[in-house]
């Protein structure tokens, strides 16, 4: 009687091992497969990164250049209407 309770309860034992390990097998399986997503997303996500930092420097690079170009033409602008006032008072000189 208690061979057959040992027996029983080695075999019930074994079963749950042997159906644990198959579990694990599977959630290994699934853990796995998810990983391998995440770190795809993640390297895609790197790179948008990277991409991203690209361009913002590219705008920081293109706003510097626009700025040093307009205070150029301002300049610009200023020294011709000096020009056209000295010759406006030149004319009125002479006059």
């Amino acid at each position: 009687m208690v061979t057959q309770f040992l027996m029983l309860v080695l075999i019930v034992g074994v079963g749950l091992v042997v159906r644990l390990g198959w579990q694990l097998k599977q959630m290994r399986r699934h853990h796995s497969s998810k990983m391998q997503a995440l770190q795809a997303l993640m390297i895609r996500l790197q790179d948008r990164q990277a991409l991203l930092f690209e361009q913002s420097k590219l705008m920081h690079s293109y706003h510097s250049i626009y700025t040093q170009e307009m205070r150029q033409i301002g300049e610009e602008i200023l020294e011709l209407q000096k020009m056209m006032l000295q010759r406006i008072t030149s004319r009125n000189d002479v006059s």
